[in-house]
């Protein structure tokens, strides 16, 4: 792509208020391309939402979702796309107190029509995995109408699980 792309910034985490352990929720929802990279990585635990046809371009490096976290590594919705070339996305890996590992990524619609239905490019290169937990989680979850994820390559493994009875 020729357009200039900005580095995911990092001031826009917010704690939520939920039961789970402190999870950082960091929202990008201003129509622009942003990118993480080899050089700007998100491996200490964040999770990235991106909505209103909003960029992420992955071309190395990591997104690690925060440990005891109920949100996903990266979500999508509302007519946003990710383009993911190479690096890796994982899901939140959780305690015994939480029953389902975190996923990797939700590609969303938030609405019911195709034009606010969420995009995802996948090529080598590329590792999707989901957390682990006493289900695993799962690696790319695509939901809702017009959602669509166009995978021409990469790896893709749901979180591993341990086969126990749940309450």
């Amino acid at each position: 792509l020729t357009e200039e792309t900005t580095p995911v910034p990092r001031n826009h985490t917010m704690p939520t208020s939920s039961p789970v352990e402190f999870s950082n929720i960091t929202v990008f929802s201003d129509g622009g391309m942003y990118f993480v990279n080899n050089d700007f990585s998100y491996a200490d635990g964040e999770s990235l939402v991106f909505t209103d046809k909003t960029t992420l371009r992955l071309s190395g490096g990591s997104v690690v979702a925060p440990d005891n976290s109920v949100w996903p590594a990266v979500r999508l919705s509302l007519g946003s796309i990710i383009n993911a070339t190479a690096g890796m996305i994982r899901g939140s890996n959780v305690g015994e107190d939480i029953d389902e590992g975190g996923d990797g990524i939700q590609l969303n619609n938030g609405q019911s029509s195709t034009e606010t239905a969420g995009y995802g490019e996948f090529y080598d290169g590329t590792m999707i995995l989901g957390g682990k937990g006493r289900i695993g989680g799962d690696a790319l979850v695509v939901n809702g109408f017009g959602t669509k994820a166009v995978i021409y390559g990469g790896e893709f493994s749901g979180g591993p699980g341990i086969r126990a009875e749940l309450n």
